[in-house]
């Protein structure tokens, strides 16, 4: 299976993606808990990429592009906003929130601990977020 859905970049035009994420998963006979995640990283990619790869006023569509063989599972996030390689932030050691906590490095936690592999490359003035689940 290869499916593209595509956002507008901005906060309001995510909040369907509980409904499309839980479509899929049914579709792939994803069990809840992986449906959970799946969303959760989808959520979290999403959310980084619009809150801070954008200025306010920019507009642009990004893409997932969903791919599902046998048993491997990947998304590929496609966007125009500012380059930034994920798999070069630290990934701390963070328990909870604190004053310390930086701005998005939980989110970026949770999508390093909850998928299997990470890629990242820019290409095209495009960044390509790949992640396996």
């Amino acid at each position: 299976m290869r499916k593209s859905i595509f956002f507008n970049n901005q906060i309001d035009d995510i909040k369907n993606l509980t409904e499309v994420v839980e479509e899929i998963g049914n579709e792939l006979n994803m069990n809840p808990g992986e449906i959970f995640n799946f969303n959760l990283i989808l959520e979290e990619a999403l959310t980084n990429i619009i809150f801070y790869g954008y200025d306010h006023e920019a507009q642009d569509k990004i893409e997932v592009m969903v791919n599902h063989d046998n048993d491997s599972l990947s998304v590929e996030i496609i966007d125009s906003a500012k380059p930034f390689d994920i798999t070069t932030r630290e990934q701390g050691a963070h328990s909870g929130l604190t004053e310390d906590t930086q701005v998005g490095g939980l989110g970026i936690l949770l999508i390093k601990k909850l998928s299997k592999s990470i890629n990242y490359k820019r290409e095209n003035g495009k960044n390509h977020l790949i992640i396996n689940i």
